[in-house]
């Protein structure tokens, strides 16, 4: 008897849950990320004239700090930002509150062209691996229950699953909160502190003026 006809023996497995790592099995995470950050780096190189490869260091130690690879407060935690923007405005004014909202205004203005070519670029080269969604389909209608696990951000995991239509089958989601980081600047400790206290309110505030 040919082995494709062979009785198999005993009961059968029937698969009611599959639980899946998003990032780099259903979508190409690394495919997408990895220009968008290349790009955002790239700008800010240009823009505060500094090395891309300080700029990629200093994007690698706010990663390390935030334990996640995604959420829109990267550019203003950035060691080189906070140097080349803020204190630079700050020491330009002998009124440190002239100081601190000038340093407010430039930051929001870059963090808002940085994150805005990050997502143009990421979103341009985001997409599933072949046959996922089909795959998903035949789960679903075989009642299979699917649960996506991500470390990425709850509100990003949730747009990515709409965007790319998977949400009528998928019955969880598990995901990271939103990440809030407190200001870099409260801890710097050095004869700016007192200056420096002026603008985190203000710095606070800077992420509200991105959009997700």
């Amino acid at each position: 008897m040919p082995e494709s006809e062979k009785k198999i023996e005993g009961p059968v497995l029937k698969i009611e849950d599959l639980f899946a790592d998003a990032d780099n099995n259903i979508w190409d995470w690394v495919g997408m990320h990895a220009p968008g950050a290349e790009a955002m780096a790239d700008l800010l190189s240009r823009r505060l004239g500094v090395p891309i490869e300080e700029i990629r260091a200093s994007m690698g130690r706010v990663y390390a700090m935030a334990g996640c690879m995604e959420f829109k407060e990267l550019v203003q935690f950035m060691d080189v930002v906070l140097d080349k923007v803020v204190v630079k405005a700050i020491k330009g004014y002998k009124d440190p509150l002239k100081g601190a909202i000038q340093a407010s205004v430039e930051l929001t203005g870059l963090v808002q062209a940085a994150h805005h070519k990050y997502t143009s670029v990421r979103e341009d080269n985001f997409k599933l691996y072949p046959g996922i969604e089909e795959l998903f389909k035949i789960l679903h209608t075989n009642r299979v229950k699917i649960h996506i696990v991500t470390d990425a951000p709850i509100h990003k995991a949730i747009s990515r699953i709409k965007q790319m239509g998977l949400e009528p089958y998928i019955k969880t989601l598990f995901a990271q909160p939103r990440l809030k980081l407190q200001s870099h600047l409260h801890f710097r400790e050095d004869e700016n502190n007192e200056k420096y206290a002026h603008i985190n309110s203000m710095l606070a505030q800077v992420v509200d003026h991105i959009p997700e």
